[in-house]
Parts: structure tokens; sequence; C-alpha cells
């Protein structure tokens, strides 16, 4: 909506009419016409784990589980379905409304489901079900979707809560090198347990979803997928430290039952009732308001390298899709980077308006490591201790004449918020010189290792894992030739023939403590 630039106008009435409407409204809510049944009870604050079968794989953040002494309740349901099959019938779509007890079938075998939204856009009327038994998302047409049209001799369709209970493995996220998507790999080798027993171990439990590890015969799903680069190591959300904060706290663990039932509910989702709470009557005399926004707190916002335009506005064209870009991976707080075909200068504000752009993946340190591969003459710079690298000034250097920068205006101050260190520079010399034997014209035959070896170890460099660092300006950014007492400079290595011709100088390093 931010993109397209709607407009939303409404008018507001005087705030003791309002009052008085929204408690006549709260009056005729009725939540007993949730109709599908509730969830079964979650695992209590003070439980550490369970045993659980995995019904649902969807990625590793999002599987569905059962408590292993429902699976012959589970089975119970089930005959019930097929007993019931003939009593069914087609709902239709002005028949349904959110949060129905309905009945599908997937895979030749029915289950019950809840009615989570009604989509008739573009007149495709749609229905997305969750299956609450084993857990899963489905869209359907409303003649997939059932009723029972006489009632049955069992209740046990009507009144038994839902079995599934949707988990996802703790700190963990897609890998970087994947896109911050999950990889098939990843999702493959967690199918493989699925419909299989397992423990469970609790680390919080929020909003009905519970975060944690999957133990199968002794093995940990979760550090089986790290140590097979199929995921990345995550920060949790804050109320998911907070619940593990009271879970492993000695507090609770004191209290008597009510009080942890009492923590115990805080754990489980609110349910919105299905009746809406109507919007009281427009008054004649009402002041007209407009919306602002929409604003996200995830929107991004970005900041050009070049010094010459470092502290200027960046606007990015409205018609690209990346004019309303969101940090999707906010629990770590990498920079993002932004690539810009053109870029121009508003007449009247002189702010820069990017466009052509592309964002650039969610790879910890890829800015820094970019300049350091990419630039002509690079220099590092370092903390006060001398013990690690903050940053790089980038661009062409100094004139050796008149020791002035050569393109001072363009020149590149770059600030490391991620650990980069001589490795990680001996690799990016490396790669550089492996360029620069692929753009001399001796290259010969070689060209097809020598572009196989840039890719290795490019990709090497981008999947090393990274510690994050505060970041830190120097005392005087862009400025040539760090003078500093007790600052050793380190030759490029030792093997390598670069010469005053190639296109890319290989760096001088910093000993570092």
């Amino acid at each position: 909506m931010k993109q397209l630039r709607h407009v939303i106008s409404f008018k507001i009435i005087r705030r003791d009419h309002a009052v008085d409407a929204l408690e006549l409204a709260l009056q005729n809510v009725n939540i007993s016409d949730y109709k599908a049944p509730p969830q079964v009870t979650l695992p209590t604050v003070i439980d550490r784990e369970a045993n659980m079968q995995i019904t649902q794989v969807v990625s590793p953040s999002e599987l569905y589980i059962i408590y292993q002494s429902d699976l012959e309740l589970l089975q119970a349901i089930d005959n019930e379905l097929n007993a019931s099959a003939n009593s069914m019938c087609s709902l239709r779509f002005d028949e349904l409304t959110k949060g129905d007890l309905v009945f599908i079938e997937l895979n030749g075998q029915y289950a019950r489901g809840r009615v989570e939204q009604l989509s008739n856009e573009h007149k495709n009327k749609d229905v997305l079900v969750y299956r609450i038994d084993r857990g899963g998302m489905y869209w359907f047409k409303p003649p997939q979707i059932y009723g029972i049209n006489t009632p049955t001799s069992s209740d046990i369709l009507f009144e038994t809560p839902g079995l599934a209970i949707q988990f996802r493995l703790q700190e963990l996220k897609p890998p970087v090198q994947h896109g911050g998507n999950w990889p098939e790999e990843s999702i493959k080798y967690v199918k493989t347990f699925e419909g299989q027993s397992c423990k469970v171990q609790i680390f919080s439990i929020v909003e009905s979803v519970i975060a944690g590890d999957i133990l199968v015969s002794s093995s940990s799903v979760r550090l089986t997928l790290l140590d097979k680069n199929l995921a990345d190591v995550s920060p949790e959300p804050r109320d998911s430290e907070e619940n593990y904060n009271l879970r492993s706290s000695s507090y609770v663990a004191r209290q008597d039952k009510s009080v942890q039932a009492q923590f115990s509910e805080k754990q489980v989702t609110t349910k919105i009732p299905k009746a809406p709470i109507l919007p009281p009557p427009e008054e004649e005399d009402a002041a007209s308001v407009t919306l602002r926004g929409p604003n996200s707190p995830l929107e991004m916002s970005f900041s050009a390298l070049c010094r010459s335009s470092h502290s200027k506005q960046v606007n990015i064209d409205g018609a690209s899709v990346n004019s309303v870009a969101l940090d999707h991976d906010f629990l770590t707080p990498n920079s993002r980077l932004l690539v810009a075909g053109s870029v121009g200068i508003a007449h009247r504000s002189g702010n820069l308006m990017a466009r052509d752009t592309t964002m650039m993946p969610a790879i910890p340190g890829l800015t820094g490591l970019l300049s350091l591969l990419f630039c002509p003459i690079v220099e590092l710079r370092v903390n006060e201790s001398l013990t690690q690298y903050t940053g790089a000034l980038a661009g062409l250097g100094l004139n050796p004449t008149t020791q002035e920068p050569i393109y001072g205006d363009h020149d590149v101050e770059v600030i490391f918020d991620t650990k980069i260190d001589n490795q990680d520079l001996n690799t990016i010399n490396s790669i550089r010189m492996t360029m620069n034997y692929i753009l001399r014209p001796t290259c010969g035959p070689d060209l097809s290792n020598l572009r196989q070896k840039a890719i290795s170890d490019t990709m090497q460099l981008l999947q090393r894992p990274r510690l994050m660092i505060d970041e830190s300006w120097p005392q005087t950014p862009h400025m040539w030739g760090d003078r500093r007492d007790g600052l050793i400079r380190l030759c490029p290595g030792v093997g390598w023939d670069n010469v005053h011709t190639d296109v890319f100088q290989l760096h001088e390093g910093i000993s570092l403590d």
C-alpha cells in the first residue's frame, strides 16, 4: 500500500461516543461462536521435555507434533471420520466463517480443520484451512470443504481438542549462502523424521509455538543441521528468551500449582472471536483524518558509501520493488548492501535517487568483503589496541607526487560489523591474484581452472562463520596514511608475482596482537 501511495481518509467521532460504541460492540461479541475445538493442553512452564511424534514438516522453522499419548485418540478420530464419510456434504463459500470447524480431504484421508481465512479476490473464492490434528495450512475451494449433514453418534469429532502443536527448532535460521531460504537438503533431512516418535527438549513456548530441539535416538536434529551447514545460528526473539528465563528460574518451581498454571496460560495464543466489532455510524460534524504510513519497524533506510554523498539522504525509485525494503532477518543486525545501476540527484532537495537497484543477500560482512575484493587500493583500519580490523578506506589512494587523494570524493570508508582477520585478507589476495591471472594475455588454457578456483575461494570466503563486532568509526575518516605508533604493516604473501600492470593490486595487512 505504501508503494501504491494509497490515501485512506475517514471521519472520527467524539471520544465519549466512541467509548459507548465500543462497550456496546463488546457486549455483542460471543467468543463461544469460535466453533472449532481449542488446542490440546500445551506443556506447562515447568516441563523441560516431552515425548512427541512428528506429523508434518514444512521447514526446520515450522513443524507440527502431537503427544505420543494421543496417538490412539488420533486413530479414533480417523476411524470416526471414515465412518462419517457418507454423511458429509460440501459447504458453500457463504456458509463459512472464520473459526468454523470443517472437514477436508487430503491424499484420500479425511481430517478435521479450522477456517483461518476467506479470500474472495478476483472472484476466486478460496479458503485457508488449518489441519488441527496433524498440522499444516492448506488452501481449498469451497466444494472441497465439508460439513456433516446428520449428527453422529459420537462427539469425538466436535469436542476433542485439536491435537497438533506447532514447533520450531531453536536458534536456527536458513543458511545465508542459500539466500535466506531453507534449502531442499535441510527440509529433506528433517522430513526423514516425519511419522517418527522423538523426545522434544523445550526451550520456550510463545503464542502456542514450542521452540526447542528434537532428539531422535539421542541424536540432536538441530546440531546435525548446523554440522552439515544446512542452517545458521540465530538469536532467539526477546519474548522467547523471556519465556526461557522464566522456565530456568527457581522462582517458578517454588510456586504452587495455581501460580504455575497462570504462567502456563500466558504461553497460549489468544483466539480472536468470530463476531466482528463493527464501527459506529459516522457523525455529520465528525472531523476527517488521513492515515499516515504504513510504517514498519522492519523497514530499512540506506546511506551512500562515497565520501561526496555520505551525508545525503538516499531515496529509492518508487517504481522499484526495493522502494520499501524490509529486513527479514532483523534478529541479526548485519548491514545490508543495496547496489544501484544509476544514481541521480533530486533538483530541489539534493537527495540521491537510486534506480535499477538490487538487494544483496544478508551475508554477514558482505559490504566489507566485496569492498576488499574489488577496490583498487585499500587501507585497513584497526582499533586502538591493534587487536582487530574495524574497517577500511577504499579508493584510488594518494597521488605519489602531491600526497593528496587521487579521487577523494569517491573514496569509500567501510565500517566492519563482523570480524575480518588476516586469514580473510590472505584469501582475498589469493582471489585478486587469480583474477589478475585471468586478465593477463598470457592466461592460455588455464582459464577454466582459474575461474573455478576464483569461484571456490570466493564461496569459501562468504560462507566462513563470522562473529559480530561493534561498529567503530576512525578518528580521521577518509584520511589516507595512518602513521600510528606500533603499526606494523604486512606485505602480501610470498610467491605471488603481482606486477604494476595488474588491475588488482594486493592488499597490505597489519600485524594484529
